[in-house]
C-alpha cells in the first residue's frame, strides 16, 4: 500500500466531507480486513470489526495530528490498538 496523502488525511478530519471519508475507506478497508484475517479473526467476525474500526477512526480522525516525517498514518495507535 503506498502513503496515505497528507492531503487526504488533512480532507478525512472533516467528518463532513463524504468524498474525502469514501476515498479513506477504499484505501484502508482491505488493510483492515487482511490485518484482522492474518491474526486469525474469522472472515465474519472480521467484517463486522472492520467496521466497527472505521468507525472509531472517523470519531478519531479530527483530532489526528499526521505528521509523516514521525511514521505512516497506519503505524498510529488509534488506528492499530484501538479496534476492541
Amino acid at each position: 500500500m503506498e502513503s496515505t496523502r497528507y492531503t487526504l488525511i488533512q480532507r478525512v478530519k472533516d467528518p463532513k466531507n463524504g468524498h474525502a471519508w469514501t476515498s479513506f475507506v477504499e484505501a484502508y478497508e482491505g488493510y483492515i480486513d487482511a490485518v484482522l484475517l492474518r491474526v486469525g479473526i474469522g472472515r465474519d467476525e472480521a467484517k463486522d470489526l472492520g467496521q466497527e474500526i472505521l468507525l472509531k477512526l472517523w470519531k478519531q480522525l479530527p483530532s489526528f495530528d499526521y505528521q509523516p516525517n514521525r511514521g505512516k498514518f497506519r503505524s498510529w495507535h488509534g488506528f492499530v490498538d484501538h479496534h476492541r
